[in-house]
């Protein structure tokens, strides 16, 4: 699918999407996103500076989330999605929660995560899900 564009819009004015990519190289997320994305909506990519997959590189990107909600906050996005699915698991069940109000303590711009849910009423299976946090 091309990318196109139209002459004179302004990028980003259907919407403005900040990512939290993993990690500290971004190799397919943009083309990707531009392959789904609808004309007039706008990537903004910043890293949770995860430069190798380890316990420590995880819960320091989770230490650490404000540093990148506050570099894509200077942008204005609409909301903000973090990817990554290691992280969150290695911090247990919870962590969503506990995410969700610390980036509502910097802003009221709603968070997206993407986390593991119980696929049936016994919590026996587990599926990727999104999830949208409104404060």
């Amino acid at each position: 699918m091309p990318v196109s564009h139209s002459p004179g819009a302004a990028y980003g004015w259907r919407a403005r999407i900040g990512l939290f990519q993993p990690g500290v190289v971004s190799d397919t997320n943009p083309f990707e996103f531009y392959m789904m994305a609808p004309s007039g909506v706008q990537m903004m990519l910043t890293s949770l500076g995860i430069d190798h997959p380890s316990e420590a590189s995880y819960d320091r990107a989770i230490t650490n989330l404000e540093t990148p909600v506050e570099r894509l906050l200077a942008r204005q996005p609409d909301v903000m999605v973090q990817t990554g699915i290691p992280p969150l698991v290695i911090q247990g069940w919870g962590v969503e929660d506990e995410l969700r109000k610390r980036v509502a303590r910097l802003t009221a711009v709603p968070p997206v995560t993407c986390g593991m849910l119980p696929t049936d009423s016994s919590g026996s299976g587990a599926r990727c899900a999104t999830r949208m946090h409104r404060s």
